[in-house]
């Protein structure tokens, strides 16, 4: 089991009933079930190849009783009892038309966890223009790659400025080491495509941002 899946199963609320979105192999519901933070769950995915693969997962562990596959697009199928949701793996536009057909819906849940594959800080600024309140943020490292976990519920919050939303939210950090590491890893990483010829104008924004955050941080 990947440290990025462990880490999406910690964020999931003790006792609440599962939707993995997108649960491709079933291994997150599978996790949570087997470590005892939830006792239901819901596999869900639009795809029949990688929902066949969890059901025999899942079946595997003898788990049938406990974990429901279900077959369609987001939330479609997924029944009213579900009070927490993962939405992991997938890339931001893919994420955010899920949660936007999704919206009359998401006061249900006591977390919605997502984890997308690129463009962060897009997130953070949905979840703000929908005045939503970002509970946690996880930054996990995995097989030399960085991965931010946001877990959010639809409680009003104040819009988050812009500095927020490119670096993230300081006070619900899980881990400020790691955040901390991946910042500068983000940071170098911007300049260094910008010597090699990258239009600077595209990243002025968030270099901006990370720089003013990182340079408040190392004083």
């Amino acid at each position: 089991m990947s440290k990025r899946i462990r880490a999406l199963a910690e964020l999931v609320p003790s006792g609440s009933v599962l939707a993995d979105i997108g649960t491709d192999h079933g291994l997150l519901p599978i996790l949570a079930i087997e470590q005892g933070i939830v006792s239901k769950a819901y596999a869900c995915d639009v795809a029949e190849g990688p929902l066949s693969q969890a059901a025999a997962n899942i079946a595997q562990k003898g788990l049938q009783d406990s974990i429901t596959t279900i077959l369609g697009n987001g939330f479609e199928n997924v029944p009213e009892d579900c009070t927490s949701a993962v939405l992991a793996g997938m890339g931001y536009y893919t994420a955010a038309g899920i949660l936007e057909d999704t919206i009359d819906r998401l006061g249900q849940f006591k977390a919605v966890i997502v984890q997308i594959n690129a463009d962060v800080p897009m997130l953070r600024k949905w979840i703000s223009d929908h005045r939503f309140t970002i509970q946690k943020e996880r930054t996990i490292e995995d097989r030399k790659k960085y991965y931010t976990a946001i877990v959010f519920n639809t409680d009003q919050h104040e819009a988050y400025t812009e500095l927020q939303q490119y670096a993230g939210v300081e006070e619900v950090q899980e881990d400020r080491v790691s955040w901390i590491e991946y910042l500068n890893w983000r940071r170098n990483g911007i300049q260094r495509i910008i010597t090699l010829g990258a239009d600077p104008a595209e990243h002025e924004t968030e270099l901006f941002a990370l720089n003013a955050f990182l340079d408040r941080t190392e004083s």
